[in-house]
């Protein structure tokens, strides 16, 4: 993957989640589904205003429905340059009518060359060119010549050999400190809205409607000294996008995307959200004009975290053989992730956390010791370290020592337990690297036996892979045990002086060790099986706009997957 470099826990970046999508899968996305939208149009009319009060224009608007029901016909119908004497132009010069448009979102019905890219990310930063475009696009109005008469106005983008499409510039960094657009003028409730943080925020339905926050816009494939350019420069935006604003509704089409929170059991929770655009940039890092690969790069921070201002990213997300494969990647923060195992992981250290026992005594000639453990029920957990491929370790050391003389014999036994466990991230892959260690020192009358008497070493491979919702599914190698205990041989007098004990200990303590790790190995690494195979396992949020693939760990470990847009319509 490009995203193999992905470092978004280094501190220039800091966010939880980066979702990077290229220019070239929006519009195809977005293409695809205003060509199957079946909202409603709009439609505005406005009549003859003749007491404005200060600061109020000469018309204001009225209800277009209540209009044709009093006039008994459809303006609409009317056809270009009817005369004024037709009884229709009379009845709407009666009513004081002055204008309308109606308008619906999706893809005109014109050839595809002369229709322009919804999307243009010809902009590093956050300002992005956007296209409005409309299925239908029609305007009337009746214009007063100065010394009496009317003239009718029927205009449709069909008429046009092209389509009418209105260009904005759109900032889409949309914090509420930023100045420079339309969003810190917003109410907060509005702001929210528009954020949408919810299941829905990455579907090309609410992209559409961030895409709507306008800057500045001009009007193209229109004759600028033409009625038409007039009409659709001096009428269609001077009172569309007041509306618009007017009634919350700050986009074209707002409210398509319900806004239903993410589901409970959805990893990381995005709570902060802003957009950047990253060009796509060659060996040396300068940018290129391959404006395809550019990626729309969701910025995301969850738990309440604060959001880091926009910085350029080091790498490309995405490469050129992957654009007709893949919309583009969703990383997590390294962070974020080992977090996650860090406290999966840890639910199995219970079961090699033992404390040790040992018993030592003497009776005139007769010694008698003895050796044991107990489960320690204290929280175990593994500690998070930054040692590139290395991210989690655990460390158990318990002791017990016990001695005892008469006027005969005397001696004394150490008994040490050891477990120590490590987690490494690389490629595809999480391995645990687990090893338990039972060292015995038994001393009798200066007569010693010593070492590790079981020393067992396990390395456990979990493979991950991504079902199409999202979630991370595990497939488990089995276990590869290494025995690494020492030759231990107790001396004649050790084995005199016991009466034969001595024998029987070596092999009683591998055989207990061999059972704590095989217990350890089977039970628990199934349990993490199961565990990220099942409901409480790694899931991605947006799951309802993505499909994954290819999931694995970067360079540093972020944790990356591929994404495709599912079917919009």
């Amino acid at each position: 993957m490009s995203a193999n470099d992905s470092n978004i826990s280094n501190l220039r970046y800091g966010y939880d989640m980066v979702v990077a999508i290229t220019q070239a899968s929006i519009n195809a996305t977005m293409e695809q589904w205003l060509s199957n939208y079946a909202g409603p149009p709009v439609i505005l009319a406005y009549v003859y205003n003749p007491n404005p009060q200060p600061g109020e224009s000469n018309t204001k608007s009225v209800d277009f429905e209540q209009l044709k029901q009093d006039l008994g016909f459809d303006p609409f119908t009317i056809p270009n340059n009817t005369p004024s004497t037709d009884p229709r132009i009379q009845k709407l010069v009666e009513k004081q009518f002055m204008y309308a448009f109606q308008t619906k979102i999706g893809i005109p019905d014109f050839p595809n060359y002369t229709i322009p890219p919804i999307v243009q990310f010809n902009h590093d930063g956050s300002n992005v060119t956007y296209n409005m475009l409309f299925g239908t696009f029609q305007i009337i109005s009746i214009n007063f010549a100065p010394y009496g008469g009317q003239t009718w106005t029927n205009l449709s983008q069909e008429q046009n050999g092209s389509p009418w499409s209105f260009t904005f510039n759109v900032d889409l960094n949309i914090q509420s400190n930023n100045i420079n657009n339309y969003f810190h003028n917003l109410p907060p409730e509005i702001q929210q809205q528009i954020k949408n943080l919810g299941e829905d925020m990455f579907s090309v339905q609410q992209l559409f409607l961030d895409f709507n926050i306008i800057n500045s816009v001009s009007l193209n494939g229109v004759d600028q000294n033409s009625q038409t350019y007039q009409l659709l420069y001096g009428i269609f935006l001077v009172n569309y996008l007041p509306y618009l604003r007017q009634n919350e509704a700050i986009v074209l089409g707002y409210g398509v995307v319900a806004k239903n929170p993410f589901p409970e059991q959805v990893s990381l929770i995005p709570t902060d959200l802003n957009f950047e655009i990253c060009p796509y940039i060659d060996t040396n890092g300068n940018p290129t004009s391959d404006y395809d690969e550019y990626t729309l790069n969701y910025l995301i921070m969850s738990k309440g975290n604060p959001l880091p201002s926009p910085v350029q990213f080091a790498w490309n997300w995405v490469d050129k053989d992957q654009i007709a494969l893949y919309s583009g990647v969703m990383s997590v923060n390294r962070n974020i992730f080992i977090t996650f195992l860090q406290n999966l992981f840890s639910e199995t250290l219970q079961n090699i956390a033992y404390q040790p026992q040992a018993h030592f005594s003497t009776d005139w000639f007769k010694v008698n010791f003895s050796w044991g453990c107990i489960p320690d029920t204290t929280p175990q957990a593994y500690n998070v370290v930054q040692d590139g491929d290395h991210v989690l370790t655990y460390t158990y050391n318990k002791s017990s020592s016990d001695s005892d003389h008469n006027a005969v014999v005397w001696g004394n036994i150490t008994f040490n337990y050891t477990a120590q466990s490590d987690v490494y991230l690389q490629g595809t892959t999480i391995m645990v690297n687990t090893t338990l260690t039972v060292n015995m020192h038994l001393n009798i009358e200066g007569g010693t036996c010593d070492g590790n008497f079981a020393k067992l070493n396990s390395n456990t491979v979990y493979t991950m892979g991504v079902d199409d919702t999202g979630k991370i599914t595990i497939s488990k190698s089995a276990p590869i045990i290494n025995d690494q205990s020492d030759p231990v041989e107790p001396d004649w007098w050790q084995k005199f002086i016991t009466l034969g004990q001595m024998n029987g200990v070596v092999s009683d303590m591998k055989t207990s060790v061999s059972s704590w790790i095989n217990s350890f190995l089977q039970d628990d690494t199934d349990a993490i099986e199961n565990t990220m195979n099942g409901s409480s396992g790694w899931l991605f949020p947006g799951g309802k706009t993505f499909t994954f693939a290819n999931v694995a760990f970067s360079e540093y470990q972020d944790l990356v997957a591929n994404i495709q847009y599912v079917d919009p319509s």
